[in-house]
């Protein structure tokens, strides 16, 4: 049986992921506006997971977006990294304040430069960087401000619960408190761990429930079997959600497995005991925001 843990409660942290979180001056507050995810992939050595830049990793992915017809720039950029890396993703960046949304071509262009300048720093291609934004719409996005700030938001990166509530933190616009849950589950000798960071308030309704959404795990596991435990989660958990009719243009839930832990989803007999295990963890995970934390 899975083990969950929800916020504020101890954070467990599936192998192969960091996480910080800086001010790049985007809210008015002065308060952490910009986050970011580094994937080292399986098994990182020390001496990688201390690098500031070039550590070898990165995830496979699987992703749901919003069904608005009007969707934000960083969302029609993130569909055509996935397309373009066969769903790879190395890092996350997500800024809060800004949605980069109704900006035009201006707005893909800047969140296209930003995936590029993080890919500079992370020596991957600009497509393996995936983009998020959350905040006011129809205002440009200073992306010179993020530009100057992905330097020290990598180096202050770190696989820890701080790293973490940082990044949950960082992440939240109308959010009256970060929305943490996590759960691990043991199969085939090996420990597995699903951990989940939402943000969301207001506009929620089914189809992802205007939320961004990051779940991590070190399970191994292809884009497609991704897909598919992505969309069974969500149909039983984020999409179940109706308070005021509305869908939001930014909408979006991520789901990056490490393959770290050494077990893997697949079609192997003991490969399916995993599946079903990681399954029932990922849904539970889901769940929890919905049952504890949505505002």
């Amino acid at each position: 049986m899975t083990s969950l843990r929800r916020s504020p409660e101890k954070i467990r942290l599936p192998l192969g992921f960091s996480f910080s979180a800086v001010a790049a001056g985007i809210k008015v507050s002065g308060r952490p506006d910009l986050a970011l995810v580094d994937v080292w992939g399986r098994a990182p050595s020390p001496v990688q997971a201390e690098r500031s830049s070039a550590a070898a990793g990165g995830a496979t992915a699987a992703a749901l977006f919003t069904t608005n017809r009007v969707v934000a720039a960083p969302v029609e950029v993130g569909r055509a990294s996935l397309l373009a890396t066969g769903s790879r993703v190395r890092a996350v960046v997500v800024n809060s304040g800004n949605a980069n949304c109704a900006t035009g071509r201006a707005g893909i262009q800047a969140c296209e430069q930003v995936c590029r300048e993080a890919g500079k720093l992370f020596r991957v291609p600009a497509s393996e960087i995936f983009p998020s934004s959350t905040g006011i719409i129809g205002v440009r996005l200073p992306a010179e401000k993020i530009y100057a700030k992905l330097p020290g938001l990598i180096a202050a990166r770190s696989p820890s619960q701080q790293g973490v509530r940082a990044f949950a933190q960082a992440i939240m616009t109308t959010d009256t408190r970060p929305k943490i849950a996590s759960g691990r589950f043991g199969v085939n000798s090996k420990d597995v761990t699903v951990l989940g960071i939402a943000k969301g308030a207001g506009m929620i309704h089914p189809q992802l429930a205007t939320m961004l959404v990051y779940l991590f795990t070190d399970v191994g596991a292809s884009p497609r079997e991704l897909q598919i435990l992505l969309r069974e989660a969500c149909d039983e958990s984020l999409n179940c959600m109706s308070i005021d009719g509305d869908t939001s243009t930014n909408d979006t839930v991520l789901l990056l497995a490490s393959g770290a832990s050494g077990a893997r989803v697949g079609a192997r007999a003991k490969d399916v005991r995993v599946r079903k295990k990681f399954s029932e963890a990922l849904t539970a995970v889901c769940q929890s925001p919905r049952r504890t934390d949505c505002q």
